[in-house]
């Protein structure tokens, strides 16, 4: 996984996107990143450090604050036990416990991105995306704009993450345009909400550039075939 991960990080740095920044943090240097701006991390050798982030909005954030305690505590551990099953490759029983967590906390939106996870990892994309949208319109409706922002990015982000996890895999090609185009959409979704469009519409152009070179490899490829 770190090899895939630093192959990855000098490809995109080989050719950066539009409005991408990068910089190497050395040792007893901090750096701060601006509230929206999405970022990721690459350790270049065996590291110790400290980070720390504050929930983006005033509102419900990823997470809205539950209103029974107890049912609250029934879908953490759903979700705990579910995500534990997960990992342990047992889907049987990771996604209804999964799901049970989502039921019980439809606006704990860190649960739902569990689950849309989890299905991404077992290749049941069509199951994630309609979670996906199902979370997404209940942000959109029922949190403020800017929070609503937030779960949208965060949902693109889980697409985007399943993507790499399946870019280097040449079979998994077509499914990794799927999910760049779904991440696509709800970054699109996040910067039309406009408290974050600047970051969101910069993550999509991002996105946007990587399905554009996964594209153009599938369509090589197909090529060679012929």
């Amino acid at each position: 996984m770190l090899g895939q991960a630093a192959d990855f990080a000098a490809d995109v740095l080989a050719s950066p996107p539009a409005g991408m920044r990068s910089c190497i943090v050395k040792a007893n240097e901090a750096i701060v990143v601006p509230a929206g701006w999405y970022h990721a991390t690459l350790n270049l050798e065996p590291t110790i450090a400290v980070g720390a982030q504050s929930r983006l909005g005033t509102g419900a954030g990823t997470v809205a604050d539950p209103k029974d305690p107890m049912q609250y505590t029934t879908a953490l551990q759903a979700s705990v036990a579910g995500f534990a099953a997960y990992t342990q490759g047992d889907d049987a029983v990771a996604f209804p416990l999964l799901a049970r967590a989502t039921e019980l906390e439809p606006l704990n939106f860190k649960f739902a991105a569990n689950l849309i996870s989890a299905l991404l990892a077992g290749l049941r994309l069509d199951a994630a995306v309609t979670k996906a949208n199902h979370a997404a319109s209940l942000a959109v409706s029922l949190t403020s704009p800017g929070d609503a922002a937030y779960v949208l990015s965060y949902i693109a982000i889980k697409f985007f993450e399943a993507a790499i996890e399946h870019f280097r895999d040449p079979s998994n090609a077509e499914r990794t345009i799927k999910e760049l185009r779904a991440s696509a959409g709800f970054f699109e979704k996040a910067a039309a909400l406009a408290t974050l469009d600047a970051a969101a519409n910069t993550a999509r152009a991002s996105v946007a550039g990587l399905l554009a070179k996964v594209e153009s490899h599938l369509q090589e490829k197909k090529n060679d075939e012929l």
